[in-house]
């Protein structure tokens, strides 16, 4: 569980996001709408510990939010998509983990039908688009199972169709308790959204 109490993030003495209150829960997916400027990416950073101006409380699992993303088991993937271009898309999935075990493979294989991704395995880095890359990220982190994972500019990286399936990779990722936590500046189908207008949280939409 994500507690925000009395929390406002600060930028040279500026309130960038005030949350007076907010409780989100294990195995969610929360998207926060917002132009540029509105907050989303300090919003992200700070939950992962990049970002320190903050006054208030956030309690994570039932303590405070520590001050290092490794402590709280969380993962932030934004527009920064470092890949190994002469590797495979598996490859760089595995990199990072070693050889994957047979559960890991499994989940794999699991992820793989439900977005099919299989034709890509053996695809180098280097001829996969910007979306391939994204969900290569999104794959090599299901396979961690982290506790809180983190999107920026969710929106930017997938058209209509593949936003569908990576939506019910997401599924996938709850049922093992993540919570999903995504920006981006469009509105999402299907998806409990908060909007983000002049450093408040001023509308909820459940579509």
């Amino acid at each position: 569980m994500l507690v925000f109490k009395n929390f406002t993030i600060f930028s040279k003495d500026r309130i960038v996001l005030s949350v007076p209150e907010l409780s989100l829960f294990p195995g969610t997916f929360t998207y926060f709408l917002g132009e540029n400027s509105s907050g989303k990416t300090i919003f992200l950073k700070t939950l992962c510990g990049e970002y320190k101006e903050t006054k208030g409380e956030v309690i994570f699992k039932e303590d405070k939010l520590k001050h290092h993303w490794k402590e709280n088991n969380i993962i932030l993937i934004n527009n920064d998509l470092h890949v190994i271009e002469k590797d495979t898309f598996l490859e760089n999935v595995e990199i990072p983990l070693g050889r994957i075990n047979s559960v890991q493979k499994n989940r794999l294989l699991d992820m793989a039908s439900l977005v099919n991704i299989v034709h890509l395995f053996k695809q180098k880095m280097l001829y996969c688009s910007r979306s391939d890359k994204m969900l290569m990220y999104i794959v090599r982190t299901a396979l961690i199972s982290p506790s809180l994972l983190l999107i920026d500019d969710f929106d930017t990286f997938f058209d209509q169709d593949k936003l569908l399936n990576v939506i019910n990779l997401f599924h996938y990722f709850q049922k093992s308790g993540t919570m999903i936590i995504a920006t981006g500046k469009s509105a999402l189908d299907f998806v409990t959204t908060y909007r983000l207008w002049h450093g408040d949280i001023v509308k909820v939409v459940e579509q």
